[in-house]
C-alpha cells in the first residue's frame, strides 16, 4: 500500500520505482483500494449508523461536565493510558486512587485501578503490588461477576506471572455460554483488543445485537490466543491458535503465531497459507515476512525465499531509525567495521553453543548472492577469528557454493566482549536459525 523511507534512502527508492513501472503501478493500485475504506461514502455510512443508534436510545451520552468526579478521573486516566503516556504513570495511579476513594463500590473503577497499578509497576515492591492488584480484580468481579473484559485483564495479569488460575479464567471465557452480553465496564488495555473494541462499537452502533455478537467473538478470540501463547505443549498451542484463527481470520497476529507453530510440525504448506494471510492484512509485518521466508526455504522454493528475504532486509532497514550522531558505543572504544552494505545482519558463532548457527549461516548463503546489497557480520566471544574463518569456509565448501558468488561475510578480527556483542546485537538485525 505504501513504501517506507528515511532521509538517507529516499533518493535510491525514487530511482528504483521510476525504473520499475509494474511495481509502482501495483503499489498505487493497492493504496487506492485501501483508502476506499476512508472514503466519504464509508464515513457517511458510519455516521448514519451512529445517528440510528442515538435515535433508538432516545437520548445522548452525558457530557464530561455532567459525569461524577470519579468517572471524570477514570476517563482522564483511561485516555492517558491508551495514549501510552508512560511518563506520568505515578500521576495516573494517583488519579485512579482518588476515583476509587470517591466510588469504592464501583467494580469498573476497581478493575481500572488494578490495571493502572500493574502497568505502572507502582508500588515498586513486587509482592505488595501483586497482592494489591489481585485484590482489586477480585473486588471488581464481586461487583461485576462474569464481566468479560475484567476477566480478560485479570487472566492476562495471572498469565504474565505464570499463575495456573489463568487457564480456568481464559477457558471459561472461550466457552460461549460463559460470556454475558459484553459491556465496557472496564477498558481493555491491550492495543489490538482495544482497537478492535472501538472498531466494532463504531461499525455496529445502530445494531446492538450484532455488536454484542462480535464483541463475544472478540473476547473468545483473545482468550484462545492467550491460551495458545501460554501453552507449553505444541499440540495444545496449535489447537488453541487454530480456534483463535477460526474466530477472527482477519487478525494477522494469530495467523503468524499459528504459522510459526505449524513450522514445528513441519506442516510448511499450511504455515505458508497463514503467513500469506497475515501479509494480505499488513504487507509490512516483519514477523510474517520472516516466517514466510523460513517456510519457503523448508519447501525448497529458494528463488521466492531469496526475494522475500531481500524484502525482510529492506523492511528492517526502513523501520529502524538511524542513531543520532554520537550515540551508541563509548567514544573511547569505537567499533569500525569496513565493508558494510545497505542491509546488515549479525551472527554469533560460539564453540559448543546449542543454537544451530551453522543452519543460520547456510540459510543466509542460500537466501542471498554476491549481487545483493547485504552483508553478514560474524563474530565470536569464544573463538579466534581465524578459527571462525575456517568454519565459514568449510560451510561454503560443504554447500557446494562458489566463494565468489556468496554474499558479503565480514568476520570481526577481534574477540567479542559481552558489551561489544550486546552493542552489535542492537545495531544489526540478527539472522535467526531456520528450521529445515
Amino acid at each position: 500500500d505504501c513504501v517506507y523511507y528515511r532521509r538517507d534512502n529516499l533518493a535510491p527508492l525514487l530511482i528504483h520505482y521510476l525504473e520499475h513501472e509494474t511495481e509502482r503501478a501495483a503499489i498505487a493500485k493497492s493504496g487506492h483500494e485501501r483508502v476506499q475504506s476512508s472514503s466519504y461514502t464509508a464515513h457517511f455510512s458510519g455516521i448514519l449508523g451512529l445517528l440510528r443508534h442515538f435515535l433508538a436510545r432516545g437520548g445522548r451520552e452525558r457530557p464530561f461536565t455532567e459525569l461524577t468526579r470519579a468517572e471524570q478521573l477514570r476517563r482522564i486516566a483511561n485516555l492517558a493510558l491508551h495514549s501510552r503516556v508512560r511518563e506520568s504513570s505515578s500521576y495516573l495511579v494517583a488519579l485512579m486512587r482518588e476515583a476509587r476513594q470517591l466510588a469504592p463500590e464501583s467494580g469498573g473503577v476497581a478493575a481500572d485501578l488494578a490495571t493502572v497499578v500493574d502497568l505502572a509497576r507502582l508500588p515498586e515492591n513486587e509482592a505488595g503490588r501483586v497482592a494489591e492488584v489481585q485484590g482489586l480484580f477480585e473486588e471488581a468481579l464481586r461487583c461485576l461477576p462474569g464481566d468479560p473484559f475484567i476477566l480478560l485483564n485479570y487472566g492476562a495479569f495471572l498469565m504474565e506471572r505464570k499463575d495456573p488460575r489463568c487457564f480456568a479464567i481464559l477457558g471459561d471465557l472461550y466457552g460461549t455460554s460463559a460470556i454475558p452480553v459484553p459491556r465496557l465496564n472496564a477498558q481493555p488495555v491491550y492495543s489490538i483488543l482495544n482497537t478492535e473494541v472501538d472498531r466494532i462499537c463504531a461499525r455496529h452502533a445502530g445494531d446492538p445485537d450484532l455488536r454484542a455478537r462480535e464483541l463475544r467473538d472478540l473476547v473468545r478470540w483473545q482468550a484462545a490466543a492467550w491460551l495458545g501463547q501460554s501453552a507449553t505443549e505444541d499440540a495444545r498451542r496449535k489447537l488453541w491458535l487454530t480456534r483463535a484463527v477460526a474466530l477472527r481470520p482477519d487478525l494477522g497476529v494469530t495467523r503468524i503465531l499459528l504459522g510459526q507453530t505449524l513450522m514445528r510440525f513441519e506442516d510448511f504448506d499450511q504455515a505458508i497459507v497463514h503467513f500469506r494471510a497475515a501479509l494480505a492484512d499488513n504487507p509490512f509485518d516483519v514477523d510474517a515476512n520472516q516466517g514466510l521466508v523460513q517456510a519457503l526455504e523448508a519447501m525448497g522454493d529458494l528463488r521466492e525465499a531469496r526475494e522475500q528475504a531481500g524484502l525482510v532486509a529492506r523492511l528492517r532497514s526502513a523501520l529502524t531509525e538511524p542513531e543520532p550522531p554520537g550515540a551508541g558505543r563509548r567514544k573511547d572504544r569505537p567499533l569500525e567495521i569496513s565493508g558494510l552494505r545497505e542491509n546488515n545482519f549479525w551472527l554469533a558463532v560460539d564453540a559448543g553453543d546449542e543454537s544451530p548457527w551453522q543452519a543460520s549461516l547456510a540459510s543466509f548463503l542460500r537466501s542471498f548472492s554476491a549481487t545483493d546489497d547485504v552483508a553478514l557480520v560474524i563474530g565470536s566471544s569464544s573463538m579466534e577469528p581465524a578459527a571462525v574463518a575456517d568454519l565459514v569456509a568449510g560451510q561454503i565448501e560443504g554447500l557446494g557454493l562458489d566463494p565468489a558468488a556468496v554474499p558479503d561475510l565480514l568476520i570481526l578480527d577481534q574477540p567479542l566482549t559481552p558489551d561489544l556483542e550486546g552493542d552489535l546485537a542492537s545495531r544489526f538485525a540478527e539472522w535467526e536459525p531456520r528450521p529445515r
